[in-house]
């Protein structure tokens, strides 16, 4: 799919929230250079309220070198995907220990509320159909919570049994 780009005013524009949270950090000098000389060659990404999912350094940039109009993306991404986005849009984005360790923070934070969405859910399932998968919550310390669980398959609540047989 082909997006227009769009001439936007950049006092009109603002940085998304969770991006700052997330990166934190200024343009280079080579950013400034390359922007002064050939003005802005890649489209900041934004959103329909003027919050950039992508292209903040190059909008600090911009600001910088009071550049009044700069190409957007107009891409409405759902509230709860654009901090998926931000984190895929940056993948390129040569980073700093702290900035990986802050996005795998966010992405486990991300996955771990889809997957609360998602428990319980299964499509995958037909009246009748039984299987020998178990989750970890059905698991204590002293084998299966649910004998009935570990009887349906080649599951045992022996930890000491030989697997190989």
């Amino acid at each position: 799919m082909h997006r227009q780009v769009h001439m936007f005013p950049i006092g009109k524009l603002k940085i998304h929230p969770f991006h700052h949270e997330i990166y934190g950090d200024l343009p280079n000098e080579q950013l400034y250079e390359t922007i002064f000389e050939d003005g802005v060659q890649v489209p900041l990404i934004v959103t329909a309220d003027g919050a950039i999912l992508d292209g903040v350094l190059r909008y600090y940039t911009c600001l910088n070198k009071e550049i009044a109009l700069v190409p957007t993306i107009l891409w409405d991404a759902p509230s709860d995907m654009q901090e998926r986005a931000i984190l895929r849009l940056n993948r390129q984005r040569k980073k700093t220990s702290v900035q990986i360790a802050r996005e795998c923070r966010a992405y486990l934070k991300i996955e771990s509320a889809g997957a609360s969405k998602r428990k319980g859910l299964r499509t995958d399932r037909r009246s009748g159909v039984t299987s020998n998968r178990t989750t970890l919550a059905s698991i204590t310390t002293s084998g299966f919570a649910d004998e009935s669980i570990a009887d349906s398959g080649n599951i045992t609540s022996n930890p000491e049994r030989d697997l190989t047989e």
